[in-house]
């Protein structure tokens, strides 16, 4: 039997559908998808409200854009496949009326494999991955590139293992796919990730480029945090994107090869092509983001320009911090300074002529980088490349200063952005330093009492699976879906069953940029009372406002509770000037749900407390939440948790901790720099090998005696695991790669679930056969 193609002209629907030049007329490109749309150009236009985090804005998206997904689950981005597994197995069908897949292979090199194949074959495929994931299918990234596939990969960014496992924030890992050939896109928030996929979709297709792309989120600050967000409707994706770009085409009939070799004169010439459309590709984005914009009245740019290019003193970063950086921009300016935000959202290939512009009028710009100098600050090279004179037309050129923050999810907050800006003003900034630590070469927080956050904070502390989490995003989608707006954060190390759990929301009546961690809280939440018998409360309820409140779930009583805790939690509660709470939530739970599920309670008590919302509303809302989540013979635990958001009306008691709290809490002084002082001990300019030895050369030698020695373990437990407890900052010259063996008995693990499987040799395909 003699295989026949689809009746369509491929050579003119790849000419003429995928010709970015069109691009290029926006009113008339956009006419021309009116014509097409008809009727559906108003749905086009219109956006769903949507309450989520990073993770399920992307699986939003990406089921309704691609064929498929292949991909291999990775912290913190593995909800995503997880997401596009479920859709699989339901049956999910895309806005172009096909049937999605989703293929998890061996491993992250088998799932960029597996997206080569595909995607020469035809169609629109995603990828998704994070950290270690990013570098084992990196070889195999420079092949999808050469092979001019145009392939979205999403990225959680997380840190690689340097020297010892980290689950937590960083951008190495988008820094390692640089000059592999894939443009990267970096968002600022969870919005912006989501229209950013379709986007990076629409401007890879067009025949002038046809080369991959990476989207990244922030991993865990934003692939974790739920955000009010607008999603885009099926019309869009279907007349925006049009179905996908089918250059690649399987034959059967005339079978060919891809990527086999290539020889002497025909390398080069291959590679310059791709070369060609590297340099080509902004143009592309930035006419793609025009259409876009007038689509969905959206303002998406290359480069993010806040105040920049008007500015004497310029902020440049990438990702999330630029939210927490406004905030402490919009304070300084208020004040008469002139300083401004430039953030890159096509970070490769580098919009030099964008960055340039946005440096113009700039006496100081800081570079702030979430990826160690070992890695290469790929950022601070970029800008310095732009601030070439005949790029910013002036006849000298800017300082131009270097920090690293953020790095393992190291908070930077707003008064880490006023060390920042501080540095620039002074008049011997510093070069190279570090942001958001304690420790030689790096800024001292700065803070400024006249500025006050607008958001309202609370706090949730837990043991993981006893409901914190949940507890947090049903409170979050309650009060966004009441009109206002929301943020959470989230803090756990790999240990989440039964290990501590840290969870924040920010409520406010405007978008919300700041998202560093809650600092401040109304209310702080203990769902278990252990915590507030040792060390680890401590830093949270410094955190407290005056006249917040502190509930703890517990049967102890206030006397009971002070008098087991340790000295440093009893000075707290004696002496602070918030409320105590004490709240047998566990006890309600148990009673009802035969479970220890306290979350429930504990709501109720934070919205009779502060009201987030008049109790009818709430209690409706609750509801509704639970409602969409328990039906058919699960539909009873709705009236149940409805009976356990009554239980705080009957509250075990509230202590008002002594007013004397708030005489003696410690106001932290002003830190703000002299004109004359650098923030740090020395102005890195010249290479360090170029001075000669140099003392502070020792801030970076391991001073930790031998592992094999006696003294490593009680030191380690004195200078790192003390502090820790404590809530204090650890000396910075502690080296943490190695860490001698069963420190776990000064940390409670008791309640750390561990799942062991159960060995059967008749179930062993080595020997039971």
């Amino acid at each position: 039997m003699v295989l026949k193609r689809r009746d369509i002209d491929f050579k003119k629907d790849f000419e003429v559908n995928f010709n970015g030049a069109r691009l290029f007329d926006p009113d008339q490109y956009v006419d021309d998808i009116k014509k097409a749309a008809g009727d559906d150009f108003a749905k086009m236009c219109e956006q769903a409200d949507f309450i989520g985090d990073g993770n399920s804005a992307t699986v939003n998206v990406l089921k309704r854009t691609v064929t498929g997904l292949v991909g291999y689950p990775i912290t913190p981005s593995t909800p995503i496949a997880e997401g596009m597994a479920k859709a699989y197995a339901d049956g999910f069908v895309n806005a172009f009326g096909e049937r999605i897949f989703y293929f998890q292979p061996e491993s992250e090199l088998g799932a960029m494999a597996f997206l080569e194949g595909a995607a020469s074959q035809g169609g629109r495929y995603a990828d998704n991955t994070s950290s270690q994931g990013l570098t084992y299918k990196y070889k195999n990234m420079y092949s999808v590139a050469g092979k001019r596939l145009p392939v979205v990969m999403t990225m959680q960014t997380r840190e690689l293992n340097k020297g010892s496992l980290s689950i937590h924030n960083g951008h190495a890992d988008l820094y390692a796919a640089r000059g592999s050939g894939w443009l990267q896109f970096m968002s600022a928030d969870n919005q912006e990730l989501h229209y950013l996929i379709p986007l990076a979709f629409k401007a890879i297709e067009q025949r002038q480029l046809m080369l991959p792309a990476i989207v990244a989120g922030e991993g865990f600050l934003k692939s974790h945090s739920i955000e009010n967000i607008k999603i885009v409707s099926d019309q869009f994706l279907k007349y925006f994107l049009g179905d996908p770009n089918r250059l690649f085409q399987p034959d059967f009939n005339n079978p060919v090869l891809m990527g086999t070799f290539t020889d002497i004169g025909t390398t080069m010439p291959t590679q310059m092509k791709q070369d060609l459309a590297l340099l080509n590709a902004k143009k592309y984005v930035k006419a793609a983001m025009k259409v876009m914009n007038a689509i969905l009245g959206t303002s998406l740019d290359v480069v993010e320009d806040y105040y920049a290019s008007e500015s004497e003193y310029v902020v440049v970063c990438l990702g999330a911090a630029a939210g927490t950086i406004k905030e402490a921009i919009d304070y300084y300016r208020s004040k008469g300074v002139s300083v401004g935000l430039l953030r890159p959202v096509l970070f490769y290939p580098v919009c030099t002529e964008e960055i340039a512009r946005g440096i113009q009028n700039a006496k100081v710009v800081s570079v702030l980088e979430k990826t160690a100098l070992a890695n290469e600050r790929y950022l601070l090279r970029d800008v310095k490349h732009a601030a070439y004179n005949e790029r910013t037309g002036r006849s000298f050129n800017p300082v131009i200063t270097s920090g690293i923050y953020g790095l393992g999810s190291q908070d930077f907050s707003i008064e880490d952005c006023f060390a920042v800006i501080e540095n620039m003003l002074s008049k011997k900034p510093a070069g190279i330093y570090g942001v958001g630590i304690k420790g030689p070469e790096v800024l001292d927080k700065v803070v400024h009492d006249d500025f006050t956050e607008s958001e309202v904070g609370l706090g949730f502390i837990g043991v993981g699976a006893e409901g914190v989490k949940t507890a947090q995003e049903t409170l979050a989608k309650i009060i966004a879906k009441a009109g206002k707006y929301v943020q959470t954060s989230a803090k756990y190390g790999a240990s989440r069953k039964g290990g501590m759990v840290v969870m924040n929301a920010r409520v406010a009546t405007k978008p919300i940029r700041n998202c560093s961690d809650v600092s401040k809280v109304e209310t702080l939440a203990v769902f278990n009372d252990k915590y507030l018998l040792d060390y680890s409360l401590l830093g949270f309820i410094k955190g407290i406002k005056a006249n917040g409140y502190l509930i703890v779930n517990t049967v102890k009583s206030y006397d009971e509770l002070k008098r087991l805790a340790t000295v440093e939690v009893r000075e707290l509660i004696e002496n602070a000037s918030f409320n105590l709470v004490l709240l047998d939530a566990t006890g309600a739970s148990v009673s009802q749900l035969k479970r220890n599920l306290p979350g429930t309670p504990i709501l109720g008590a934070i919205n009779r407390i502060i009201e987030l919302l008049p109790k009818d509303k709430f209690n409706e809302a609750f509801r509704s939440e639970l409602a969409g989540k328990f039906s058919g013979q699960k539909a009873k635990l709705v009236d149940i948790n409805m009976e356990l958001l009554e239980v705080p009306y009957e509250l075990i008691g509230v202590q008002k901790s002594s007013s004397k709290g708030a005489a003696a809490k410690a106001a932290v002084a002003d830190t703000t720099c002299s004109e004359s002082q650098p923030l740090v001990k020395k102005i890195y300019y010249d290479p360090p090998a170029s001075r000669g030895y140099d003392e502070s050369d020792e801030n970076a030698t391991i001073t930790f005696p031998s592992v094999l020695g006696d003294k490593y373990r009680p030191l380690f437990i004195e200078k790192v695991l003390k502090p820790m407890q404590k809530g204090e900052d650890i000396p910075w010259d502690q080296y943490f790669n190695i860490v001698p063996a069963k420190t776990s008995e000064f940390n409670d693990t008791s309640l750390i679930g561990t799942v062991l499987p159960v060995f059967s040799a008749k179930k062993c395909i080595a020997c039971g056969l």
